[in-house]
Formats: C-alpha cells, structure tokens, sequence
C-alpha cells in the first residue's frame, strides 16, 4: 500500500508517518519501481501500536523499546509492564501538579469578586507583586 493508504487507515498524517520512520520506530518501506513508498501488513501494525503508544503518551524512545518487544514474542512482557507502570508515575505526578495548578486558579479567582477595573483588579495585583 501506498503511504496516503497507510495513513488513511490509521488516522495519522503523512508527515507522521514520515516523522516515525525519521525516529526509526518503523522499519524503511520498500521501494517500487517509480520509487514510490510501498508498505505491507508489518508496517501496518507497527504504525498501529505506536499511535496507541503516543495516545497513551508514551515517550519515543519507551516506544522503541516496546516495539523491539512487539517483534520478540518469545520474551517476557515483565518490561512491557514495568514501562506502563512508569507511564502512571508520570500521569499520577501531573495530576497533582493539575490539581495544585487547579487550587491556585481557583485562589486567584476568588480575590477578585464584583465588577473592577483593571487598575483595581486583584489578580493583576498578585502578579505583579509575585503573591
């Protein structure tokens, strides 16, 4: 299949794809005789796996690693594990920094009630003044 095709059936763009290979986390497509990219069933899967990686917002090079896993399935999936283990860290660590973020918002919010002008208004204050 042609990389449009590929891309199509896998809801990414083409500059994607492209970006992909660039990060060697898909193998080269061979080449037809007009020199165009041609894509088989493995790319397919492989392009597959790694939107479902970056949807869970797995860093590129994790990814690598879990595609070397992907094509070794003789092997224990115990780094498959510990890799989405460390992914929770990580989306544990920035829902506590969402919620400080959130709790700040909402202190901000509440120094500035009624109608004001800017030159009044509390919010500006805090800012400028670095409270």
């Amino acid at each position: 299949m042609k990389i449009g095709e590929l891309a199509e059936r896998v809801g990414v763009s083409v500059e994607t794809i492209r970006f992909y290979e660039k990060e060697n986390l898909l193998c080269q497509p061979e080449r037809t005789t007009a020199n165009y990219r041609s894509y088989g069933e493995h790319h397919l899967e492989d392009l597959a796996f790694v939107v479902f990686c970056r949807n869970m917002d797995m860093p590129l090079d994790d990814i690598r690693k879990l595609l070397v896993l992907k094509h070794s399935p003789q092997a224990s999936c115990e780094p498959i594990n510990d890799a989405i283990d460390q992914q929770l860290a990580v989306v544990e660590q920035r829902l506590t920094q969402l919620h400080a973020l959130k709790a700040e918002l909402q202190r901000l919010r509440a120094k500035c009630t009624g109608s004001h002008t800017v030159g009044e208004c509390e919010i500006v204050r805090t800012a400028l003044c670095g409270h």
